[in-house]
């Protein structure tokens, strides 16, 4: 039970973050939260009933995971402040993943951790099909 009042607690933050970082309303509420380790990809966001963000594992303490869930709690701000999701944000929107994995970058920048040890190239670029995006570069621009 402790635990679960953390992984909320945390997502609460993460959430504000995201929100304040591409100023957006903050949502008035959080998604439920779902770990499920037997799914393939490390995180993923669904409002088919309600919104539900299912993360592949939860361990206290890890940036990794942490990191995964600011990702997709980005996409439960997009969702709240009325931007369309299709049902599952791996359908092409490869804008709403560039602000995903913005966040993302920016957040583990202010914790202290390089972006590129937690997000590879390859991934970036499968979900927004954007080389110069993908290669981080602008992160020193900024």
């Amino acid at each position: 039970m402790a635990e679960e009042v953390s992984v909320y607690k945390q997502a609460l933050e993460f959430m504000h973050f995201s929100a304040d970082l591409l100023e957006y309303t903050r949502p008035q509420f959080l998604p439920f939260i779902h770990i499920d380790p037997d799914m393939e990809a490390c995180g993923r966001f669904s409002v088919r009933w309600m919104p539900v963000i299912t993360l592949k594992r939860w361990r206290e303490g890890s940036r990794y995971d942490q990191c995964v869930m600011v990702h997709e709690l980005v996409h439960h701000v997009q969702h709240s402040n009325g931007i369309p999701m299709n049902g599952n944000v791996f359908e092409g929107v490869n804008d709403l993943e560039i602000e995903a994995i913005t966040v993302q970058v920016r957040w583990l920048k202010t914790v202290g951790e390089n972006p590129r040890d937690h997000i590879s190239y390859s991934t970036i670029l499968t979900l927004t099909g954007d080389e110069r995006f993908s290669s981080l570069d602008w992160l020193e621009a900024a």
